[in-house]
């Protein structure tokens, strides 16, 4: 794991640590790129263009896993993502769906799913967090999951 800054806010330009990592990885010539101890959710800031190109076809994850490994090559960080893309996909193709979390559920419990991961069932247990929290209003949803905001 990274550690962050020790002081906030930020001042002058900044990189996320898998940047610089990919940078580095690059200058030196290898072959992957991707930092592999990074497994914040950057990926999720990629993967929309991805989704959108490839929506509806069977190698939609696989084209996500392929985008974000060149800069994150952690695989929470890719099981984290491409629920996110399965999400997204499901919006796209569906419309407004209450139903959506749900789908991405079923998909994530199938044995036979698209590019499965080691971590899907740690990523469900996630999506099942949030499920449980989602008709909750954020002002009584911040103070019990985030504590010292």
């Amino acid at each position: 794991m990274l550690k962050g800054p020790t002081k906030l806010p930020i001042e002058g330009p900044w990189r996320h640590a898998s940047i610089k990592s990919f940078l580095k990885n690059v200058d030196a010539g290898k072959e992957e790129t991707g930092c592999d101890v990074d497994n914040q959710i950057d990926g999720i800031a990629k993967l929309a263009p991805i989704v959108a190109c490839y929506v509806g076809k069977p190698e939609m994850l696989e084209k996500v896993e392929d985008a974000i490994r060149v800069t994150q090559n952690d695989d929470l960080c890719i099981a984290e993502t491409l629920a996110a893309a399965r999400i997204l996909e499901h919006y796209i193709l569906n419309g407004p769906d209450p139903k959506a979390l749900d789908s991405v559920l079923k998909q994530l419990d199938d044995p036979d799913r698209k590019n499965p991961q080691e971590l899907d069932r740690a990523v469900a247990g996630h999506l099942h967090q949030v499920k449980e929290k989602i008709a909750k209003t954020p002002q009584e949803l911040i103070p019990a999951v985030f504590p010292n905001s």
